[in-house]
């Protein structure tokens, strides 16, 4: 149909793909914006426009064609030499309209405030109560406003006077994000800043909240996690950019951590490992700042807002990042048998038998049916292997173990000198696990001389940091 707004986007994409494509031409609703990054770039750039519509029979009006300008508004949205703000049109009218009766009218105006995140420091905290009043409700009720929520919303009007004027990132800017995580305030928050010419400018702001069982994390996963949500959010322009971004973050161990997996190493703990894989696939670094200077990010970190979008892009990367955690076996997974345990393949195992001298005797005299002279008295283990142990079908040592009311089940013996090693990654590998806990995991799959004797020895060690 003549006029329609699916005719007018087909006729532009016939005369202007091409430029679409190339990326000098821009399509916003019914306006096209052309640009360059040189006045020489915009020139050529115009010329061709201009050639492309005169082919086509295509005219521009005088009145509504604006040529190099400095400022220009966008969808409420100021541009202005590289920079934009909010228009002082669509602030007002935020400023200025009345409480809303219904969950409704509330929605309209937290979406259109959301709009404004970037530009507004600590935006999402400011509407969070907002969104918690109306969390589950129906667009067609009522609101009951109290006067601590009215002054929730009077307050967050009061706070669109601060908005910021944020500097656009070119290629060739060099990108600094500092990052910071609460785990008090259950929250995670950035601040992106740009060096253009020697000259620092403001790039944009990131908050968001945990969820309950994250506060348990230890505080080095809960930077990692900040790190990685903020590098995601901000990967547009980590991805366009010319030159290495950094990641600026107050915690050590997550630093020391990147730098472990750069050497292809991989972190005490799995979460602080799968966070940080998401910051070497963008090829970013992470330094070290003193938190006496990250005070943007620890403040957006500590007053984060509870997000109720069910398709929040922010909250579902947060939660496919933590899903996704490398080695991440639950303790009362393996006890439930809902998840197999690690360090139990038999492959692997039957190598590590070959290369113990009792054992690789133990499965001689076993293979034969004959056992060792009574006067050899410096072979104990060995006379206590061949006591309990048999071969599998595999060729594995093992330890047949029958429990009433359960089907049979087979121990993988374990020899002396990885008994201790073992303990300690099983340690490690079930996110440290009671005493308690761990013998019956290690009973369940395993069999060792006097291995009651080396778990409890790894509860007697003195507990370290997680990062050296």
């Amino acid at each position: 149909m003549p006029g329609s707004e699916t005719a007018l986007e087909e006729l532009m994409c016939r005369i202007v793909g091409d430029f679409l494509q190339k990326g000098c031409v821009a399509k916003l609703a019914d306006d096209l914006f052309c640009g360059g990054n040189t006045p020489e770039e915009l020139l050529y750039n115009w010329e061709c426009v201009l050639q492309s519509l005169q082919k086509s029979g295509i005219c521009l009006s005088p009145s509504k064609t604006v040529i190099c300008p400095k400022s220009i508004t966008i969808l409420g949205w100021i541009w202005s030499q590289g920079s934009i703000s909010a228009s002082t049109h669509r602030v007002a009218t935020l400023a200025s309209c009345p409480v809303p009766d219904t969950v409704r009218g509330l929605r309209s105006f937290i979406g259109a405030y959301k709009m404004l995140s970037r530009v507004i420091p600590n935006c999402s905290n400011l509407i969070a109560p907002l969104e918690e009043k109306i969390s589950g409700m129906k667009s067609a009720d009522k609101i009951i406003w109290s006067d601590m929520l009215r002054e929730h919303f009077e307050f967050a009007q009061k706070s669109l006077s601060s908005r910021k004027a944020i500097t656009l990132p070119k290629c060739s800017d060099q990108l600094w994000i500092v990052t910071d995580g609460s785990v008090t305030k259950r929250g995670i928050g950035a601040t992106l800043y740009i060096n253009r010419d020697g000259k620092v400018s403001l790039a944009g702001f990131f908050s968001a909240k945990l969820r309950k069982h994250q506060v348990l994390w230890l505080p080095c996963e809960i930077e990692a996690l900040s790190i990685a949500a903020s590098v995601k959010h901000f990967s547009p322009f980590i991805i366009q950019s010319k030159l290495q971004a950094n990641v600026l973050t107050d915690s050590k161990p997550c630093v020391q951590g990147f730098e472990k997996l750069c050497r292809g190493e991989f972190s005490a703990s799995p979460r602080v490992t799968s966070f940080l894989s998401v910051v070497s696939r963008y090829q970013v670094s992470v330094n070290h700042l003193s938190g006496r200077a990250n005070i943007p990010s620890d403040f957006a970190s500590r007053n984060a807002p509870v997000c109720t979008e069910p398709n929040c892009q922010v909250c579902c990367f947060i939660s496919r990042t933590e899903d996704s955690v490398v080695r991440a076996v639950s303790i009362q997974d393996v006890l439930n048998d809902e998840l197999c345990l690690p360090f139990t393949t038999r492959s692997a195992w039957i190598n590590i038998q070959s290369e113990c001298p009792d054992l690789r005797r133990t499965h001689a005299h076993l293979k034969q049916g004959t056992r060792p002279s009574k006067k050899l008295t410096n072979i104990k283990d060995v006379k206590r292997y061949l006591n309990v142990a048999s071969i599998a079908k595999d060729g594995l040592l093992v330890v047949r173990r029958c429990d009433p009311l359960a089907p049979p089940n087979e121990l993988i013996i374990v020899p002396r000198n990885v008994l201790d090693g073992l303990v300690t990654a099983l340690h490690i590998k079930l996110d440290h696990p009671s005493k308690h806990q761990l013998n019956l995991v290690l009973k369940r799959h395993f069999y060792a001389l006097d291995m009651p004797k080396a778990a409890l020895k790894r509860f007697l060690k003195p507990r370290r940091t997680v990062f050296r």
